[in-house]
């Protein structure tokens, strides 16, 4: 069989059930048709009683609204015809806003001038359906004695002392609701029509002037949403969809012409008809015409196939009409193409690749340039902000000794407590910045929980006395994974907000083991906490029963920063209150083993030896070295001030101090440390050293340990000071 006769039978196998299959698809397009316009139809129904619903909703509200009037209440009717006037802008579907007894007489209608006289409106159905039972109607189609017009209404009861004393009722013009039908986006021909429960046409979005008033038999509107045949007002079949409305006895329609569904889908069937019978004849002749053309082209592609298989070139002069021909002919062509399009493609990969490790590293950089200048400034903002509050704690503290029993020593006292309540802000402010910003980092080791409690004892214990409060330790005498440093900053924090908060009674540190976990508590018996501030007293400056701010009870920054110390060392903190009983804080460590008996800590106390001994000062800035000399002076020390460790080995002149106070930050880059250093060469002894610094990280505190120093963090208290000269004399 010669290739025209099989492309003949190809083509009748290919064509003649494409076009049995193109009449089966039309009718089925037909149904989908039908289905699609039953969807868009229950679509629009749908859209308009929610709209519809929706609007009578939000005047039901208005009118409830306006029911609460002050002006109503009084019978100002002239204030609430304003209120009334105010509340329908904005509201275009509304035209008036009436006010009634319970039998239907106007005491006030907006859409009348005032002072015009009101109507009755007796015979209007909705009062009666408001008296016979109490509660928000809308009313069906009805003629306006004031708008002169047909309308509807919706209403909401009034009540005086649990009766009826009237409504207030708000009416829509029928042309402004066939107006919103108009506005519906419907395709041409669809109708939208609106009917209320006496089977009167109340909207249309077509013929509204010549339909709306008109009956409709009530057998003629089944309910429910689903498309169904019937014959419209004029008489013209149509397909239907309608619901009811939730808030009015009202139903929405929606009337399409059975031709407007139909139609396309007849002429649609029509069409394929006539092509398929066209195409059949067209195929058919095509096939015997391309046949031909087909194996012409086919033997010049075997011709051109041999000649690439010895190694020649193509010939140029043969014409191919035929893609799929041509694209056999051209697909070595494309190969060679493709491989040198690939190589290229890969030389393009490797250049992106090295600029993309380029900008990475370029991005990398930043970073650590950006994370550099943020060290710096925590840090320059650190020493430079509390430099000028440790100068002011000294002098308040000075000048409190000399003035007292003085006429104005009140006044020292509020200087002192503004200082120490900038001092509190200043460093939680540091602290929260420094903890968000990633500075502190925890160095967590397996460490024995008494000298830290120990510690805590020591240092508040003072305070607590002074107060008149008991201030218990109980040890445990455990070793606990943690960053000592950073747990006893937390340790701190809780200590001294159970004793600002407590008058009587004390303060409990002690710990209770539960298996390889170890609880430790500080109780108070102070005024407790309220269960629903729990949480609340951990957000920054949220304080509990302090609405005038007094700062003798702190800013509300501590247990903020407990919370912060305690989830970077990954502790989980309890909090357990009950008002006018005391507070428990408990954090629950790791046990890591049991620890030896310690040596109990050497009490405090300045030796008689060491007064009147030689103190080094070391501080660039002058009005802090000042405040700190006249301090040390009054407390009977003698006292070398010095800005550098240059300038100290001249003032000291051969002498050998008995302690080193040193800045940790001075000029040209130099450290106390470095300063320290440099004292301790000249004397060639281990002079005992105290670094006072705005930073006290952990990695500062290894820094003081190896140095062999103690560390006060900026701005230090008078308090503070004398007990680390203490601790530091006593090494003598």
């Amino acid at each position: 069989m010669r290739m025209r006769s099989r492309l003949v039978l190809l083509i009748m196998g290919v064509v003649v059930p494409l076009v049995a299959f193109a009449g089966g698809a039309t009718l089925w397009l037909a149904e989908e048709q039908r289905d699609a316009a039953t969807v868009r139809m229950e679509g629009v129904v749908t859209a308009l009683s929610l709209s519809l619903d929706h609007e009578l909703e939000n005047a039901i509200a208005l009118l409830e609204l306006l029911s609460k009037s002050h002006a109503l209440a009084e019978e100002r009717y002239p204030d609430l015809r304003t209120e009334a006037l105010a509340a329908l802008q904005g509201r275009p579907l509304w035209s008036a806003v009436v006010v009634a007894d319970p039998f239907g007489k106007f005491l006030m209608n907006t859409a009348l001038p005032p002072g015009a006289p009101l109507p009755t409106h007796r015979d209007l159905p909705l009062f009666e359906t408001i008296r016979k039972k109490p509660e928000p109607a809308v009313s069906d189609l009805f003629t306006g004695l004031v708008q002169r017009r047909p309308l509807l209404a919706a209403a909401f009861p009034l009540h005086s002392r649990g009766v009826l004393s009237g409504s207030l009722l708000m009416t829509i013009p029928t042309e402004n609701l066939s107006e919103l039908l108009r506005v519906q986006a419907m395709p041409p021909g669809w109708t939208a029509t609106i009917i209320d429960s006496t089977g009167t046409i109340v909207a249309r979005s077509r013929d509204a002037d010549t339909m709306v008033g008109r009956k409709v038999p009530v057998g003629s509107r089944p309910e429910g949403i689903n498309m169904y045949l019937s014959k419209s007002v004029e008489g013209v079949p149509v397909y239907v969809s309608s619901r009811r409305l939730k808030r009015a006895d009202w139903t929405v329609y929606c009337l399409v012409p059975v031709g407007i569904v139909e139609g396309p889908s007849r002429l649609t069937i029509l069409v394929m008809l006539a092509g398929g019978t066209a195409t059949l004849a067209l195929a058919l002749g095509w096939a015997a015409l391309f046949g031909r053309r087909f194996v012409r082209e086919v033997r010049m592609l075997a011709e051109d196939a041999t000649a690439l298989g010895v190694g020649q070139p193509l010939n140029t002069s043969h014409r191919f009409t035929i893609d799929e021909v041509a694209g056999v002919r051209d697909a070595l062509h494309r190969t060679a193409q493709a491989v040198r399009q690939r190589e290229d493609w890969q030389r393009g990969a490797e250049q992106q690749l090295r600029q993309a490790w380029n900008e990475a590293e370029a991005a990398h950089r930043e970073a650590d340039r950006a994370n550099r200048a943020k060290t710096a400034f925590l840090a320059a903002a650190s020493h430079d902000l509390r430099q000028p509050a440790q100068s002011l704690l000294l002098f308040a503290d000075l000048l409190k000794r000399k003035m007292k029993g003085h006429a104005s020593a009140h006044i020292v006292d509020a200087l002192q407590q503004s200082a120490n309540a900038l001092n509190g802000i200043l460093n939680g402010i540091l602290d929260i910045s420094k903890i968000d910003a990633g500075f502190v980092r925890t160095e967590l080791a397996d460490v024995p929980l008494a000298p830290i409690v120990e510690e805590i004892q020591r240092e508040f214990a003072e305070q607590a006395a002074a107060q008149g409060l008991e201030l218990r330790v109980i040890d445990c005498g455990v070793m606990v994974r943690t960053d000592p440093v950073l747990l006893g900053r937390v340790l701190r924090h809780l200590v001294e907000n159970a004793l600002k908060f407590t008058t009587n009674g004390g303060v409990l540190i002690g710990c209770r083991k539960r298996g390889s976990m170890v609880r430790l508590d500080v109780i108070d018996t102070g005024r407790g906490i309220p269960e629903e501030h729990t949480e609340a007293i951990f957000e920054e400056f949220f304080q509990v029963d302090n609405p005038g701010r007094d700062r003798k009870r702190g800013v509300g920054l501590g247990l903020a920063i407990v919370r912060r110390l305690l989830t970077a060392l990954g502790h989980k903190m309890e909090v357990a209150s009950r008002v006018g009983r005391g507070s428990r804080f408990s954090i629950n460590l790791l046990v890591t083993g049991q620890r030896a008996n310690e040596r109990g800590a050497e009490p405090d106390g300045f030796s008689t030896s060491a007064r009147n001994g030689l103190l080094l000062v070391i501080e660039d800035e002058v009005y802090v070295r000042a405040a700190m000399t006249t301090v040390l002076s009054e407390w009977g020390f003698d006292v070398v001030e010095a800005a550098s460790a240059r300038e100290a080995l001249t003032t000291l002149a051969g002498r050998c101090p008995d302690l080193i106070v040193a800045d940790y930050r001075l000029r040209d880059n130099e450290t106390g440390y470095s300063a320290v250093g440099v004292v301790r060469t000249l004397c060639g002894v281990n002079v005992p050293a105290i670094i006072v610094s705005a930073d006290t990280s952990p990695s500062k505190v290894a820094m003081a340990r190896e140095a062999g120093t103690s560390l006060l963090s900026k701005p230090v208290s008078l308090h503070e000071l004398r007990k680390v000269i203490r601790k530091e004399l006593q090494r003598l």
